[in-house]
């Protein structure tokens, strides 16, 4: 695979540290500071109102899963169609179970002015005998139930769909469907309605769009390739009044077929000329009556005119006082010019973060209405910098605190830097994978760091600790004095040290994890934390039988080493790999660690790497019953998973390295200012709400890991009694058997041994990408035996320094 190398910073960034004393509008310390805007009269602001409508199925009744998705909207109703199955308790006969009766299909027909439910059609008795409805969608203000049904003596299958009056819940008409197609979306272009159907053969899969012009008659036009599969359809634009852009995902990126509604024509626009589109970002549509398309983000809703070539944001979620964590993944059912409609579902952890709603999934839907004012006019723009835009349900609620209490200023989410070009589609192994990060670090450090020295950077950022490039008081502000001194007795002042670079706080945990290698205590090094690399070396050959927990090539896993113990490695500022613990890792991994990881491909091959699942952003495997692994512990929940996963191992431990240090803490929200903020003690304010003891323990009752020792222990012993009292697995149990008993009993001793983890912890998990992609370059000469590492170290140690003062 060849590698599409980032540059780093080049001698323009220097030049820009200099030229930014220029740029002032008003300074502290020396320091620019860049011009916040101000709220306009004529900036809009949204009132809301949001409601989980009733969606006709048996609540009090425990459920197996429960799905909700809206199909569908016209000018009366919205339509949700909600499937599942209720708990089956000790089932022994089933040879003459009745699956129906424990079975949820349902499709609710909402008033879309009062968002009350008027009807809710039960799709399970519908049909008779071996026949079922397995799901529903919308066309031509008809509901469409997609059913399958087989022959007692024969077994044959056959699919067919069945047409229902919503007004009166009733059957209308029948008809057969191919047995290897499957409903896409559905779009209303003009006066044209264009249907996807998708195709998956075992040759290849494509997509059948199903044109339906007004006066009734169907044209199908297929959209296939023979070099590559066309996996299916999210938008359909208007050019003009007879042709569409209906932009295709495939294999091999995406194709932008135009068509001519009127004959039929299939044509193929070239990339460059939609090059302005960012269709990766465009997962739910929505085609307007007034022939635009509109979407929604993580930010807010935006609107996509072809034939300008123009995307232009028409709503952020800042103007109204949604909760944003709720919208952030609804889809749109109607856009007027004083307001929208949202529908979908949102994602609930259950009880300490646990995952037990997991398979529990209603509909929420949300109004938002024009106001006739702004009720935050005049006041300062504060732009916080969110990955992509998305926040969490407690920093959405505390930004909504801080701009309803401020009478200053207004916080406003932003993703500028978010980047959707880098796509993982063609990611075929963890080494692809960590590149691919690398390359997105890379640039987007990169592009903050430019844009805070030259005063054009948000105010605040959320969750950029993993940049290390950007751990200067040229770009960020020291927070220790929004944080105060905090007392090691009620505060993990350990792991908020590991944040400070050279003394500064330039990012505050609100919470964090811990990311090591999750094991019993037996099998730790003589530091009782970690391992040295001789240490293990043991580990992997006597107890893994050879099968490292750590799963990348040489390059990466020692690029991955080198992070971990770089502070013995760059010291304020300076390069030194002439440090014997720089030989001791090269050595280790030369000697014990395979060239390439394996393939994704490959690794799908083995029974365990089906079960692979992610439980609080920690890769567990549910069937794997080794000694160890490899633990991203972002909570209570993740971690006791583990525990009872590895028959009660508490201990997490450091990787290999050349002292034997802990395991690394891993950020988890968190939380800085730039050091050309418009006002940095506004920012500090916001600083010091999270950090107060209602947040931390909000985040703890989520069952996120929190600098507060007193609260993690108080809200720790909730959570272990709660643990008890399910089955830590349930939620991972798909086959229909009953949830496994708990092997494991949660207490004071579990928690005691996850904070002996945080307290062990030596290091923070973080990154520069740009040193690491030299020394994924550089390296590979020493491991192959083309260079000696003095050679290697000389060269690569030249270069990261040339990184280093470049950034000044």
């Amino acid at each position: 695979m060849k590698r599409q190398l980032v540059k780093p910073v080049t001698a323009v960034l220097a030049a820009s540290l200099m030229m930014s004393v220029f740029t002032a509008c008003n300074s502290k310390g020396g320091k620019s500071k860049r011009e916040g805007r101000k709220i306009s009269e004529d900036t809009p602001w949204y009132n809301s109102t949001v409601v989980d409508p009733e969606l006709g199925y048996d609540k009090d009744r425990d459920a197996d899963y429960v799905y909700s998705d809206m199909i569908g909207s016209d000018d009366k109703y919205i339509y949700v169609y909600t499937n599942g199955s209720y708990e089956v308790f000790n089932e022994d006969d089933w040879e003459n179970y009745d699956w129906k009766a424990n079975e949820i299909s349902v499709v609710s027909v909402i008033d879309r002015d009062t968002f009350e439910t008027v009807r809710s059609i039960n799709l399970t008795n519908m049909l008779t005998g071996n026949e079922s409805i397995y799901s529903a969608y919308c066309s031509d203000g008809k509901i469409i139930g997609v059913a399958s049904g087989w022959d007692d003596e024969t077994y044959v299958v056959n699919n067919f769909e069945v047409v229902i009056d919503p007004e009166t819940g009733k059957i209308v008409d029948r008809y057969e469907t191919a047995d290897d197609s499957q409903n896409g979306e559905e779009f209303t272009v003009g006066d044209y309605k264009i249907k996807v159907m998708n195709t998956w053969t075992e040759e290849s899969s494509y997509c059948t769009l199903v044109v339906t012009s007004p006066d009734g008659n169907e044209k199908k036009i297929e959209l296939k390739e023979h070099d590559k599969d066309v996996y299916g359809v999210t938008a359909a634009f208007s050019i003009d009044k007879d042709n569409v852009l209906v932009p295709a995902s495939s294999n091999d990126g995406t194709i932008y077929y135009e068509v001519n509604l009127v004959t039929g024509e299939l044509s193929k626009g070239k990339e460059e000329d939609y090059s302005w589109m960012d269709i990766s970002s465009i997962y739910y549509a929505f085609n307007a009556s007034d022939g635009n398309v509109y979407y929604t983000s993580p930010i807010g809703i935006s609107k996509i005119d072809v034939s300008k070539k123009t995307t232009e944001e028409i709503f952020n979620y800042s103007w109204s006082d949604v909760d944003r964590n709720i919208v952030t993944n609804l889809e749109l059912a109607d856009v007027t010019d004083d307001s929208f409609i949202l529908c979908g579902s949102v994602y609930k952890d259950g009880p300490y973060g646990s995952d037990t709603d997991f398979m529990n999934l209603d509909i929420t839907l949300v109004r938002l209405q024009k106001a006739d004012k702004n009720p935050h006019v005049g006041k300062t723009i504060l732009e916080l910098y969110s990955s992509y835009g998305y926040v969490d349900e407690e920093i959405s609620k505390q930004i909504r605190e801080y701009n309803n209490t401020n009478g200053n200023y207004f916080i406003e989410v932003t993703d500028r830097y978010s980047d959707n070009s880098y796509s993982y589609s063609d990611v075929n192994s963890d080494d692809e994978a960590a590149e691919r990060e690398m390359d997105y670090f890379s640039t987007v450090g990169n592009k903050l760091s430019m844009d805070i020295i030259n005063g054009e950077g948000p105010d605040m950022f959320l969750n950029i600790s993993f940049y290390d490039s950007l751990k200067k008081e040229e770009y960020l502000e020291d927070l220790t004095p929004y944080v105060g001194k905090l007392k090691s007795d009620k505060y993990f002042t350990n792991v908020l040290d590991l944040f400070k670079n050279d003394g500064k706080l330039y990012n505050v945990p609100i919470c964090f994890g811990v990311t090591g290698i999750q094991t019993d205590a037996q099998y730790a090094g003589k530091s009782g934390v970690g391992f040295t690399t001789e240490e293990y070396e043991k580990f992997l050959k006597d107890t893994l039988n050879g099968t490292d927990v750590l799963t990348s090539g040489q390059a990466y896993y020692f690029a991955q080493l080198f992070d971990y113990m770089k502070d013995k490695f760059i010291v304020k500022g300076k390069a030194d790999f002439s440090a014997p613990e720089f030989k001791v890792l090269a050595e280790y991994v030369k000697n014990n660690v395979p060239e390439s990881s394996r393939s994704w491909d490959e690794m799908t091959d083995d029974d365990s790497e089906n079960s692979q699942i992610i439980v609080n952003g920690a890769i567990v495997d549910t069937e794997y019953t080794g000694p160890a692994t490899y633990s991203l512990c972002y909570g209570y929940y993740s971690y006791v998973f583990m525990v009872e996963q590895l028959n009660g191992a508490t201990s997490i431990l450091g990787l290999p390295s050349a002292d034997g240090r802990g395991p690394l803490a891993s950020p988890g929200t968190t939380i800085a200012i730039s050091a050309h903020a418009c006002d940095v003690d506004a920012c500090g304010e916001f600083v010091k709400m999270l950090m107060s003891d209602d947040v931390q323990k909000e985040y703890a009752t989520n069952g996120s890991l929190v600098l507060n020792r007193e609260i993690f222990r108080e809200i720790g012993m909730e959570a272990m009694d709660y643990y008890n009292t399910i089955s830590i697995q349930e939620s991972y149990i798909y086959d229909g058997s009953p949830a496994p008993k708990n092997k494991i009993t949660f207490s004071s001793d579990t928690l005691d041994a996850l904070e002996n983890c945080i307290l062990s912890c030596a290091s923070l998990s973080s990154q520069d990408a740009d040193i690491e992609k030299i020394l994924i370059e550089e390296m590979p000469a020493y491991f192959s035996g083309q260079k000696d590492i003095n050679e290697v170290i000389k060269v690569a140690e030249n270069r990261v320094q040339k990184v280093l003062a470049e950034r000044g």
